[in-house]
């Protein structure tokens, strides 16, 4: 919003003078509207410097930006005489007057209204624009209103009059909207019905609303018509339970519309219901990926795949990971081949009678993370999402019977998120909600009320592979302290500034075959993960690799253990709790999981050298990124080095490195050399248990190699 105000003043609020505090005042415009005095409402209603809240002094009423929204257009609904409204209908070739004020189409004195609504985390609507127009001319958009969805609207609740039928009709444009609805209202249909405010604008917030449902998309016979209607499927792919569109039919005019079938067939229901019915398709595009094919998502929100799909083959076959690979390097670079390991091995592990085994797949854009994620999309047992929101995961919305939410349909499966990123770019609050469900659902029971008298609850596990950028390195403390459910795999490449040269190459040679690559990878990984896992299968867990697994989670356990500060000192400030590291309970079953993962996907009968690499990998990459490198530099400097030595070897800036020893140093690892300023060395214990890891020495160089090329 650019002036604070304009709304208000868009609204009816005249008169508004800024106030020596930086407060607003102005004449309230429903006050002014009474006919008792004109003195009404003058200089009583106040504005917040920032335009969010306001209230009035003599009729009580107040709120934020979305009540002054939703006042406003109750207000102006109302206000609309029949005269008005049989002006706007003549003018609308013929919408009955009923049709109108079901849309809740209002007038303010000077000009039409009518809103749009966005779906909130609850599952309920609030107006997010008030679109005004006057005859003759198109709509506009209130000063920074967000489109929404434009649909029926109850009289009584001034809130939208959602059925929640099984079909739900998408229009393009208003107008078109009400036409629609009104025909299938001539001819006895209660199907709901709701239109986007242009062909390229679906709100991705209302989203949730569609789960289950079986949806037609109606937009108009021109290119952006079309090319929203596919764009709207690509969103809804994954979350409806069916998708059909309208195909019109060759020879009708470029832009022809449903509001020119009404006037065509002079707003005969039955004819364009018969009509339209002719004209519908579920033929998907293209490069449409079907829902039922692994539950392939869009927006952050998934259903559940064909249920035939989790039919694991009974005679399915072990497969050779040696073939495994050489599908996947026929397409994909792969600089480290045991992330075939990691992944198939995570999706293993969690299909055995262990907790539940969460992992994620750390790596830069344009890794190969997503190709090798997403070719689990058709294996039986997974679940596939390209992202999370946190009003998807459990969502309040009360269609009765019905839970659109995603949760119940994981349990029992493994998750594959393409891109965990995204809720790390949530506010803070979205994003602490969803860490807070996880959690729960990681114990196995969760459990949420919602303002609607809605309680969802969900008993069950699920397993969790997901991909996401270096991002997650910053947003570990604040996790960490809550209790870490999550390992990691980090994809690191060769390089600085001409990193990945040919990973790069093999992506444009693939570039007018990805189809094929995709469904050669789906088809092997598929082939993979199609047979049954049994108690018999799991590979024997020597005492050697115990013991190892047991120090290995006792020092990540440490490694990532969280310095609080006090808010708003830094790094240097004030610690405002001595640092309590988690017991590695969890870590050691984590680390033995995977591997007995990897054993099956392997075919081992015993857990062997090369698992235990797999696993001391995964047990640095689980560390903090940054301390994990210094004390690694630190211990193949000797166990004694400055500040400044490391800084060099590191490349890390020496402040940073001061910071991260200062947090070691707190953390028991190291220890300030006596005598020096800025030396430090590793406790003896330390040093003696990374000797007997064996994951610094020169048997592990493969694990280092060419990352600093």
């Amino acid at each position: 919003m650019g002036n604070p105000t304009d709304i208000y003043a868009q609204h009816g609020v005249d008169n508004i003078t800024r106030k020596p505090d930086g407060e607003f005042i102005g004449n309230c415009p429903w006050c002014r509207a009474r006919k008792d005095s004109k003195k009404h409402g003058a200089n009583t209603f106040f504005i917040r410097a920032d335009g969010e809240v306001w209230d009035c002094k003599t009729c009580g009423k107040s709120g934020n930006v979305n009540k002054f929204l939703s006042e406003t257009f109750a207000a102006n609904m109302n206000r609309a005489s029949l005269g008005d409204l049989k002006e706007l209908s003549a003018s609308r070739g013929g919408l009955q007057v009923r049709t109108l004020k079901a849309w809740g189409v209002g007038f303010n004195g000077k000009q039409f209204t009518y809103p749009s609504w966005l779906m909130q985390q609850s599952g309920t609507f609030s107006p997010s624009d008030i679109r005004l127009f006057r005859l003759g001319k198109k709509p506009v958009s209130s000063a920074g209103g967000h489109a929404g969805l434009i649909m029926p609207v109850s009289s009584v609740t001034k809130l939208p009059a959602i059925k929640g039928s099984k079909t739900i009709w998408v229009c393009e444009g208003e107008w078109d909207g009400m036409a629609w609805y009104e025909a299938l209202r001539s001819v006895g249909i209660e199907d709901d019905v709701v239109a986007v405010p242009g062909a390229g604008t679906f709100p991705g917030k209302c989203i949730p609303m569609f789960q289950g449902k079986d949806v037609v998309t109606l937009y108009d016979n021109d290119t952006p018509g079309q090319a929203g209607q596919k764009r709207t499927w690509q969103k809804l792919t994954g979350v409806v339970g069916s998708l059909r569109r309208i195909r019109w039919e060759n020879g009708l005019p470029d832009g022809y519309d449903i509001r020119d079938l009404y006037l065509e067939h002079k707003a005969d229901g039955a004819s364009m219901v018969r009509v339209v019915n002719g004209f519908l398709t579920s033929e998907p595009y293209a490069d449409h990926v079907d829902s039922s094919a692994g539950g392939t998502v869009s927006g952050g929100i998934a259903s559940a795949p064909d249920p035939a799909l989790d039919n694991i083959d009974p005679d399915g076959r072990w497969v050779n990971p040696d073939e495994v690979l050489a599908s996947y390097k026929k397409w994909l670079k792969l600089d480290q081949p045991e992330m075939l390991d990691v992944v198939f091995g995570s999706v293993f592990a969690n299909r055995m009678d262990v907790d539940p085994l969460w992992l994620f797949f750390v790596g830069p854009p344009g890794c190969g993370k997503s190709e090798l994620l997403m070719s689990l999309s058709s294996a039986p047992m997974v679940h596939c999402s390209t992202g999370i929101t946190n009003h998807t995961l459990i969502s309040g919305m009360n269609f009765g019977k019905q839970d659109p939410s995603l949760l119940p349909k994981l349990i029992g499966r493994t998750w594959i998120v393409k891109d965990f990123t995204t809720v790390l770019s949530l506010n803070q609050l979205a994003r602490d909600e969803i860490f807070s469900v996880l959690r729960d659902a990681y114990d196995g029971r969760v459990e949420k009320p919602y303002g609607n008298m809605v309680v969802r609850r969900y008993e069950g596990r699920f397993g969790i592979v997901a991909g996401v950028t270096n991002k997650i390195d910053s947003a570990t403390a604040g996790n960490a302290v809550l209790g870490e459910r999550f390992i990691r795999w980090r994809s690191r490449h060769k390089g600085k500034v001409l990193v990945s040269k040919d990973v790069i190459m093999q992506a444009l040679d693939n570039l007018s075959e990805e189809s094929q690559m995709r469904n050669e990878l789906k088809d092997i990984a598929r082939k993979v993960l199609n047979r049954p896992i049994e108690r018999k299968h799991y590979p024997n867990i020597p005492k050697w690799f115990k013991e190892r697994v047991v120090e290995l989670a006792q020092w990540v356990a440490v490694m990532r253990g969280v310095i609080e500060r006090e808010k708003f000192t830094g790094s240097t400030g004030v610690i405002s709790a001595k640092p309590q590291p988690e017991i590695a309970t969890r870590l050691a079953k984590q680390f033995c999981t995977l591997a007995l993962g990897i054993g099956v996907y392997r075919g081992l009968k015993e857990l062997d050298e090369y698992t235990y690499k797999i696993i001391a990998q995964v047990g640095c990459d689980t560390c903090p990124d940054r301390s994990e490198e210094v004390i690694r530099s630190l211990y193949i400097l000797g166990g004694r080095a400055s500040t400044k030595i490391i800084a060099d070897d590191t490349r890390f800036p020496y402040d940073t490195v001061r910071w991260v020893l200062q947090d070691m140093d707190l953390l028991g690892i190291v220890k300030r050399e006596k005598g020096s300023e800025g030396s430090y060395v590793l406790h003896k214990p330390v040093h003696a248990v990374l000797k007997r890891m064996k994951i610094y020495e020169e048997d592990h160089a493969w694990r280092w190699s060419g990352l600093k090329a």
